[in-house]
């Protein structure tokens, strides 16, 4: 009796050591896709909002300058899922990394706000802001994971509010003198959410009502994502509201105390990079012929000297007969990929290859390729499809 019952034991050991190797093969396999069908999708993506930026700056007309726009904002949206099915992808598989630096909350909370204003002006929304006055300082933690969070909470918020404002405040809970525990809280005067809602909007794919997502947009993913970021960090996240009396989503953080007491942040000031960057002088790794092209006109409209190779073999073969400025490099090209051109570069013999700024130019996201980027010794990162701006002041700071 007892063997049969150890018998038994042992099978439903195996059942059960089988379904959970299955399960998290599976896993694997949906991130693994996800990931491949978004990379896929962003290579095409940088040329459409690529040529589009390039046409906004070529004087349109009224007519044709409405139509940019909305090409421009339609793909905007279309990034954004990708973004979330990219970073849902990661969270499965446990990559998501998390930078310990130092930044200032008021600081980074004025900048998002700055960066939504134009969307909440549209809709005739007030977005306000209030910051403690005990959070002028320095703390160290992860700005970039918080500004992801903030995002997609207050993206929410202007998405689903048609009249009334838009609160954002950060608040001080406790402080032991190193340690600092913060309370965001981001209300609107929106369309509000069930109760029975509540729990359920916090999971993947999933929406509070499907007719207002239909109207507004949205893959239900981003709920889930600045959940699981908040929790990551030791954090919590709630929300409370009723339909029709909108909602208020709050989560609080814990940072250390940075070192520095001014401010680490400067208020971003919005550009148009159609000024000349003559004199610099660059060589870009990239394989996609479309993307090539955007990349030579874009050089043209600001007097940039550039040489185009479509693999890395011929980018280091470059370098050892030419004198750059800086290097925009693609990490999956054929013949020999970014990381391995790279790591060959730093090791050449002349001197100014071990600190040429080798930019990853590449539609992974920036911790996807974070840890191997770092080993192969690329010195910054540009994600695909790129910001006219961001590339602009990239090479105006390399080849200065």
């Amino acid at each position: 009796m007892l063997r049969i019952i150890t018998n038994t034991k042992l099978k439903m050991m195996q059942s059960t050591y089988q379904l959970t190797k299955e399960k998290d093969l599976a896993v694997v396999a949906k991130s693994q896709f996800l990931s491949t069908i978004s990379h896929e999708i962003l290579t095409p993506m940088n040329a459409i909002i690529g040529f589009t930026e390039l046409l906004l700056h070529t004087n349109p007309t009224t007519e044709q300058l409405e139509y940019l726009q909305a090409i421009k904002l339609s793909g905007n949206s279309l990034l954004v899922h990708l973004d979330d099915i990219l970073e849902f992808s990661a969270i499965e598989k446990n990559e998501i990394k998390f930078d310990v630096t130092e930044f200032n909350i008021e600081q980074l909370l004025d900048n998002i706000r700055f960066s939504f204003l134009e969307r909440a002006t549209e809709k005739q929304l007030p977005l306000k802001l209030s910051v403690d006055k005990r959070l002028t300082d320095a703390v160290i933690g992860d700005p970039v994971r918080l500004e992801q969070i903030l995002n997609s909470l207050i993206s929410n918020a202007i998405k689903f509010t048609t009249a009334g404002e838009i609160r954002i405040s950060a608040t001080l809970l406790y402080t032991d003198g190193e340690n600092n525990n913060i309370e965001f809280e981001i209300a609107d005067t929106g369309i509000g959410i069930p109760e029975d809602k509540m729990i359920v909007i916090f999971e993947s794919f999933t929406q509070a009502d499907a007719r207002n997502t239909r109207e507004a947009g949205g893959i239900g993913l981003g709920l889930t994502i600045a959940k699981k970021l908040i929790e990551m960090q030791g954090g919590s996240i709630s929300v409370k509201g009723k339909p029709g009396y909108g909602s208020v989503f709050k989560f609080n953080l814990t940072y250390k105390n940075g070192i520095e007491k001014q401010d680490l942040q400067s208020k971003p000031v919005p550009t148009d990079a159609v000024y000349s960057l003559k004199g610099a002088k660059i060589l870009v790794a990239e394989d996609n012929k479309i993307n090539i092209m955007l990349i030579k006109n874009i050089m043209e409209l600001w007097d940039v000297e550039c040489d185009v190779v479509s693999d890395g073999l011929q980018a280091v073969e470059k370098v050892k007969t030419t004198d750059y400025d800086m290097i925009l490099m693609d990490l999956q090209m054929p013949v020999m990929d970014g990381y391995e051109a790279t790591l060959i570069i730093r090791q050449l013999p002349m001197e100014k290859a071990k600190t040429l700024p080798i930019v990853a130019f590449t539609a992974s996201s920036k911790f996807e390729i974070e840890s191997k980027a770092a080993k192969a010794g690329l010195t910054d990162y540009i994600g695909k499809p790129f910001d006219l701006n961001e590339l602009y002041a990239k090479i105006g700071m390399y080849c200065s």
